[in-house]
């Protein structure tokens, strides 16, 4: 009977540890695959409140061009995931090479303004195709999206004078 729950208590054990394995391989795993596609999610790539003003469905439209023109260009997430890990690997080289991590950060900046002039390009494209209606459409979310914004900052303390250096 002793001998029972022992064994029934590590079946217990074992079952959980696995659940808690197979949960932590779940979030991963639909982490890495959630960002594989391409541009950033929400496809800011500096174009704020623009970006904030666009129907999901124009959101997406824009999204898939971004992820297409990348995907002709031969820009993958596996490529931009290269990229990162070679910054990591730069910043952990003994002995330290400044001007290596340097080099390394301007060929992201790079890739960044090649993305944002992308961005631009497909944006500008897209509204151009926009009839008036929905350009008029687009013109009053963004100008209440501006007044939200601004009315959240009305309403934020002002900042520390201690904290700011002032």
């Amino acid at each position: 009977m002793q001998q029972t729950k022992p064994r029934r208590i590590w079946r217990i054990v074992l079952v959980t540890s696995l659940a808690v394995n197979l949960l932590m391989i779940g979030v991963a795993g639909g982490a890495y695959l959630r960002d594989g596609g391409g541009p950033p999610r929400g496809f800011d790539v500096q174009l704020g409140a623009l970006t904030s003003a666009l129907s999901t469905k124009d959101r997406r439209a824009i999204g898939e061009q971004l992820r297409q023109g990348m995907e002709q260009r031969g820009q993958t997430h596996r490529d931009r995931r290269a990229a990162f890990e070679s910054l990591v690997e730069t910043v952990k080289m003994q002995p330290f090479d400044p001007e290596a991590l340097a080099l390394v950060i301007r060929e992201q900046q790079n890739q960044q303004t090649v993305l944002q002039e992308r961005a631009l390009g497909v944006f500008v494209s897209h509204v151009t195709e926009m009839s008036a209606e929905e350009r008029s459409a687009f013109a009053k979310r963004l100008r209440d999206g501006v007044a939200r914004r601004d009315e959240r900052n009305d309403r934020r303390p002002p900042p520390d004078e201690v904290n700011s250096g002032g």
